[in-house]
């Protein structure tokens, strides 16, 4: 299972990684295109820049989604849970449909893609990753229809270790534990009252559920909280 870095230009040298650049920086979709036409595979599991793999991959971990994709002809498994879905039964290995109510269909966070369905989803004209994925919500006119599951569980740890540009503090303590120091130099870290918001937005979101968010998301706008694709 090879595994590829996708730069602009640097060409960083590590063992058993293929780095692919793509040329000075047009936009996301440019980039993401760009590298994805260079690979053969047929799917891919793509993560962004901002998370980080705090425990050991082996294709065992991953074997069984691709296999259960090829099965099933799916397009698209996130490996990143959901945290506002609640699911009735345990499904397929922890694999179940995404939902047609839940708020997102596809979205940027940890997820195996076919990539012919991820090509088509980055057709069009340049656009930023908010923008990939505001044109992905349920229901909106540019989403494009697919194949779509979700885990319950994730298959190995990891971190998203920056949110609204700055390093995520509790990302930085599980980095710290597997011996990766965060030079926070050049980036600040989020401030301790903005991650309490962070982590009761969850919690408020997890307990509501996506029907009920649909519902009072103009009341809870007024509150304060905001929605990402909006």
């Amino acid at each position: 299972m090879p595994t590829y870095l996708v730069t602009n230009n640097k060409k960083p040298e590590f063992e058993n990684v293929q780095v692919i650049t793509t040329g000075p920086e047009i936009s996301w979709s440019h980039r993401a295109k760009k590298a994805i036409q260079e690979i053969t595979e047929e799917y891919i599991l793509l993560m962004l820049e901002d998370y980080f793999v705090i425990s050991v991959i082996d294709d065992g971990s991953i074997n069984p989604f691709v296999s259960f994709m090829e099965a099933t002809d799916a397009d698209y498994l996130r490996i990143y849970p959901f945290p506002t879905l609640k699911f009735k039964d345990k499904g397929i290995q922890g694999i179940h449909p995404i939902p047609k109510e839940s708020l997102y269909g596809v979205n940027l966070q940890p997820a195996i893609w076919k990539r012919d369905y991820l090509l088509k989803l980055l057709e069009g004209p340049d656009i930023s990753a908010w923008e990939f994925e505001a044109r992905q919500k349920n229901g909106v006119d540019t989403q494009v229809n697919g194949n779509l599951y979700t885990v319950d569980y994730s298959p190995f740890k990891m971190v998203n270790g920056v949110l609204q540009g700055k390093w995520y503090a509790p990302a930085i303590k599980d980095l710290k534990k597997v011996g990766i120091n965060v030079d926070t130099k050049n980036r600040d870290i989020l401030s301790q009252d903005k991650v309490l918001i962070y982590k009761s937005k969850i919690l408020i979101r997890k307990m509501m559920g996506p029907k009920l968010i649909r519902k009072f998301k103009p009341l809870l706008k007024k509150c304060g909280i905001k929605f990402v694709t909006d």
